[in-house]
């Protein structure tokens, strides 16, 4: 896949880039607005991302601060595209459901009187806009710092035609699959008075069909009325060369491709780091120390200060550590272009853990 994408952008380096124009305080509209009125051409050239009112050159930097940024705010809970359950410890997230339509009216898949700026068809451009986004971000090799739920990336690979297991399900709801859970261990379920959706038939539940009553619940809460709007990621998904490829991937090969290892470890990151330029120099001693004294959360915006994503740099990719010689009274700079951060010789003076947080 990595070849094929290498493939794929050396290609296109001849046809110019695609310059898109996005504002932090409005990033998934303007991400959104972006991807949505590209055409296929288009999608497939080598971003170049400018952010309004800001001085700039995007050399890959700016690039992935979008793709992160982006993706952080649809997942960050004040986004109403996507959800997560309340109860969950390691929350992941699906497209939030679509609205009961007005009794006597059927649902066409889109949400009445909502246009999100993208004309007629409501959420849905949207979401096949976020697709879109996905897509893109596996083709420049760019890690998503989101938890999606496996079932997204079901749909996406394979479409929305399957029954979901409680495994999948507590996965994005603990509660939820805990109560089916209980109820299936039941002696006389009978006794909860429990009945069918209409749209399943109505009928009561039964030791009978308990079993059933439990599957169609899982398909409810993670594709039911989600369907719809994963149905429109998926289409934005296809609209790259790279899912002929990708279906030949499980959902957790694929999980691994989008969003990378979550989990950086003191030893992984170390090894990324290529120290240059320090003589005779306690510093990066220094810094190799107050790797390993943060936290999982602290070595990932450490490294998204230096490098704009969360996950180490794939492959033989490196973390440059330049010296510089300015003095120590300076905080050290980073470059997410080239992921390098300049750092000044503190010498005997420790290194302070807040330079490296900044």
């Amino acid at each position: 896949l990595r070849s094929f994408c290498e493939v794929v952008r050396e290609a296109q380096a001849e046809k110019g880039r695609w310059m898109l124009s996005v504002s932090r305080s409005s990033i998934v509209d303007t991400v959104c607005s972006e991807f949505s009125r590209a055409d296929k051409k288009t999608l497939l050239k080598k971003p170049n991302v400018k952010f309004r009112g800001e001085p700039g050159i995007d050399a890959g930097g700016l690039t992935k601060e979008m793709f992160n940024i982006f993706f952080k705010t649809l997942t960050s809970g004040d986004c109403d595209l996507f959800e997560c359950a309340e109860d969950a410890e390691h929350p992941t997230y699906l497209p939030t459901k679509e609205p009961l339509p007005p009794s006597g009216e059927e649902g066409n898949g889109a949400d009445a009187g909502d246009d999100f700026g993208f004309g007629g068809d409501g959420l849905l451009d949207a979401y096949e806009a976020i697709g879109r986004v996905i897509g893109k971000a596996i083709l420049e090799e760019i890690p998503v710092p989101a938890r999606f739920h496996p079932c997204l990336f079901r749909v996406l690979l394979r479409g929305s035609d399957f029954q979901p297991n409680l495994h999948e399900l507590e996965a994005f709801s603990p509660t939820e699959a805990r109560s089916c859970r209980q109820m299936l261990a039941m002696e006389d379920v009978d006794m909860l008075c429990l009945e069918f959706e209409e749209e399943d038939g109505g009928h009561d539940v039964t030791n009978e069909n308990v079993k059933e009553y439990a599957r169609l619940r899982a398909k409810h809460e993670l594709l039911g009325r989600r369907r719809a709007r994963l149905e429109a990621m998926r289409r934005g998904f296809g609209d790259y060369p790279t899912l002929s490829h990708l279906r030949l991937f499980t959902v957790f090969e694929l999980t691994s491709v989008v969003c990378g290892n979550q989990v950086v470890t003191a030893q992984e990151l170390i090894a990324k780091l290529n120290i240059r330029g320090f003589y005779n120099s306690e510093t990066p001693a220094h810094l190799r120390e107050i790797v390993r004294a943060m936290t999982n959360d602290e070595r990932q915006r450490f490294v998204s200060f230096i490098t704009a994503s969360t996950v180490l740099p794939p492959g033989d990719k490196q973390i440059t550590i330049t010296h510089v010689s300015w003095g120590p009274e300076r905080l050290p700079l980073a470059h997410t272009c080239f992921d390098r951060l300049d750092l000044p010789e503190y010498g005997k003076r420790p290194l302070r853990r807040s330079s490296t947080q900044h």
